[in-house]
């Protein structure tokens, strides 16, 4: 059992006498060793929120379409002009075009630094690093017991260290603490942790001027995007599972499968081969000690509840982590089916924000397939840039298979990728590739056994998985017991040493299933395998039958983001799914149950493993589905399969033609403490949906009114903190304030 005490990146504050605190030494701490200390129960606490902002700066007067807040400060440190700025729309630049990112809460937008927009401006690039922050006037935390900074981000930088951090002054700039908002995020990657939460509690509660900086520093490219940040008082129990593993068991000591989203059924037949086991890592961010922490493992086989088990236990004090290892039997799959693994954390306390206690694995057990990777990739992944090998052609992308069981290979499959917003940096048209396996031989390291034929690239290959056969001789396709090599090698018709931002085969790369040492790169100019860090999208297939042929999808579409921009009326419209599956003929009503703007729809008897093209549709029209422009959404289908999209990724759609029956809503008094009025009134008796969420998605409020005209809601408040809600009439949205 290991336990971590908190540790700040950096913390130089020399605090006021009123506010000395003595701070916890950063490593090993043995739970016996550490003094704890007696908290009063009456502690206010409970996530109440003491300030906020959407960063609703939007001014049509001001000449940059925007105004900064009084008290507010705004800095580039390389007197460029490279600031942050605010916006309403998507987020563009030379290398980052994202049609889909949008301001957290529809219509106030976002505060931004567009690092590729400075270093491509009148079409010509450069590469100079930025160096900008913005500040928040002084926050008056004196009468705060706990302090705790949330925000909606998106990020991706390159290329240092992804330098995204927000720094905390209570003296007026003299010292800053700093925290990290990267959350281990790598460079190039897009940010691992879109919902931040971070406990400043040590350097400004009970402080009377504190002051936030969010700071992107020493990167060239892409950009740092910010949303709905408030400050709160902490949860009195707010248990965090911060970091969760699952491992298989391959009957090979002293080596760590991971774990991998596709199984062959036959690998199973080998007594030591796919037990899994857990682990997981908590963090206690409330004002209370937890006790009686532990991980609940529950795994669901097609939908169904197949294993659930808890672990044993720990006690963990107020901003300290500890770590547990599932010790009971481990699970071991029984046969063919899609598994969802759910991780929960628990406790003997009453948990307040159980939006951060879960973690999920998906493991599909088939017939033929045998895959580290799940379908989506993360980003794209190529041997360009990395240190040994220049970017030469004939380069080779790996993954690392064990077989315990013989089996005869068929075909590997490979998720070519390739950019549009930037050709060079992705496969193009023409370049070659070809699919090798190499056999583990002992001593003499890894060989070559057999290949496919060489392909040339079309149009058609681009963000496709690509299977070629395997050129079978009798003999070299059957693969006995041991570690193999699963690799594509790559020409971009470049030579050797080519530049990078012209020449440039990729691949996929899934962040989401990574095991350090399974995935592997081989470099023209050398005889030994490396690791790049990330995890290459390349399956093995083999020639096996036995599993089902047909395969159940859930579709879940979340409305929300359409209701609340008007472009969806859940009273008189309705969303279906149209896709290759139904021969785009459209399918039945999806359905919205809980009135939680996700509609859902259950489709049986489509063929697995075969990528499906879907899109939704809102009133069956072509006109206002998704993805106007002709894009179609895809999927592989497993044998249970549930698919979670943002309708349009979040963008309205073309407006539903104006309905002169829309409901009509007022609120008052507005602000208001204790209690207010919703006032609801139909032009004619209509289902009506009513609902009021926290600005970090939490719904504080719901109600379904049956055939409804005119209804009066008293909305009581004694149980809501203070700060911004938002109430959802059907597509009418207001915003409430609590105080």
């Amino acid at each position: 059992m290991k336990k971590f005490t908190l540790l700040f990146l950096s913390l130089l504050f020399p605090l006021l006498a009123a506010a000395q605190f003595t701070r916890p030494q950063a490593g090993l701490v043995d739970k016996d060793d550490v003094v704890k200390t007696t908290r009063a129960s009456l502690l206010k606490g409970d996530g109440d929120v003491f300030w906020s902002t959407t960063f609703d700066f939007k001014d049509e007067t001001s000449e940059l379409g925007f105004r900064w807040p009084e008290g507010w400060t705004n800095r580039d440190n390389t007197d460029r002009g490279d600031v942050w700025v605010w916006g309403d729309d998507s987020i563009k630049g030379q290398f980052t075009r994202l049609p889909g990112l949008t301001s957290h809460t529809p219509g106030d937008g976002w505060l931004m630094f567009t690092a590729d927009l400075y270093n491509y401006k009148d079409n010509v690039g450069t590469s100079n690093t930025h160096d900008a922050w913005f500040q928040l006037p002084a926050i008056d935390c004196s009468s705060k017991s706990s302090v705790i900074v949330k925000f909606y981000q998106n990020f991706r930088t390159c290329c240092g260290s992804p330098n995204v951090n927000l720094y905390v002054t209570n003296d007026g700039g003299v010292h800053y603490a700093v925290y990290d908002c990267a959350f281990g995020t790598q460079t190039n990657d897009f940010c691992l942790r879109n919902e931040a939460e971070i406990n400043i509690s040590e350097v400004a509660a009970g402080l009377p001027n504190v002051e936030l900086r969010f700071w992107f520093q020493e990167n060239t490219h892409y950009f740092w995007a910010l949303d709905d940040l408030s400050l709160s008082e902490g949860f009195h129990n707010e248990l965090v599972l911060e970091d969760d593993r699952a491992y298989m068991i391959n009957g090979i000591e002293n080596d760590e499968e991971g774990f991998m989203p596709y199984l062959p059924w036959k690998q199973f037949n080998s007594p030591g081969f796919g037990a899994h086991t857990f682990w997981a890592a908590f963090y206690n961010n409330g004002l209370d000690d937890q006790e009686g922490v532990a991980l609940n493992v529950d795994v669901t086989k097609n939908g169904e509840a197949a294993f659930t088990a808890v672990s044993g236990t720990s006690d963990i004090w107020t901003l300290e982590r500890d770590t547990l290892n599932f010790t009971g039997s481990p699970f071991r799959p029984d046969g063919y089916g899609d598994y969802h693994f759910t991780y929960t954390a628990v406790s003997d306390n009453e948990e307040q924000v159980p939006g951060n206690n879960t973690a999920n694995y998906y493991l599909t057990v088939s017939d033929s397939i045998y895959s580290r990777c799940d379908d989506v990739k993360e980003d794209n992944q190529s041997t360009a840039g990395w240190a040994g090998g220049g970017n030469s052609d004939g380069d080779y992308l790996g993954v690392l298979y064990t077989l315990v069981q013989p089996m005869e290979v068929n075909s590997l499959s490979v998720l070519i990728t390739h950019r549009t917003d930037n050709p060079g940096a992705g496969t193009r048209v023409g370049m070659e590739c070809q699919y090798w396996i190499f056999k583990d031989m002992g001593e003499d390291g890894f060989a070559p056994i057999i290949s496919s034929s060489p392909l040339t690239i079309e149009e058609q290959h681009f963000e496709e998985w690509v299977t070629l056969p395997l050129e079978k001789d009798g003999e070299s396709e059957f693969l006995t017991p041991g570690n193999y090599i699963a690799a594509i090698q790559t020409w971009h018709g470049g030579g050797a040493n080519a530049d990078n931002s012209v020449f440039r085969f990729s691949i996929g790369y899934d962040m989401t299933y990574y095991t350090a040492s399974k995935s592997l790169m081989l470099w023209a100019e050398s005889d030994t395998w490396g690791n790049p860090g990330r995890l290459n999208m390349i399956r093995m297939n083999f020639n096996e039958t036995g599993g089902p042929a047909a395969g159940t999808v859930v579709f879940n579409a979340d409305m929300n983001a359409q209701i609340a921009k008007g472009s969806m009326n859940p009273a008189t419209d309705f969303v279906d799914v149209t896709g290759s599956f139904n021969d785009w003929s459209g399918s039945a009503h999806m359905t919205d149950a809980d009135g939680n703007g996700i509609y859902t729809l259950t489709v049986t008897g489509i063929p697995v493993f075969q990528e499906i093209d879907y899109k939704y549709r809102i009133n069956g029209s072509a006109a206002l589905a998704e993805f106007p422009q002709g894009n179609n959404r895809e999927a592989m289908v497993r044998y249970y399969t549930v698919l979670n999209d943002v309708y349009n990724n979040g963008i309205s759609v073309l407006s539903v033609p104006a309905n002169p029956l829309a409901t009509q809503v007022s609120v008052f008094p507005n602000p208001a403490s204790g209690s207010l009025n919703i006032s609801i009134r139909n032009a004619q008796p209509a289902d009506t949906r009513v609902a009021v969420t926290s600005l970090q998605g939490q719904v504080v409020y719901r109600a379904i009114l049956k055939s409804t005209l005119e209804q009066d809601i008293p909305l009581d408040l004694s149980g809501f903190a203070k700060g911004l809600y938002i109430l959802k009439v059907n597509d009418t949205v207001t915003k409430i304030v609590v105080e």
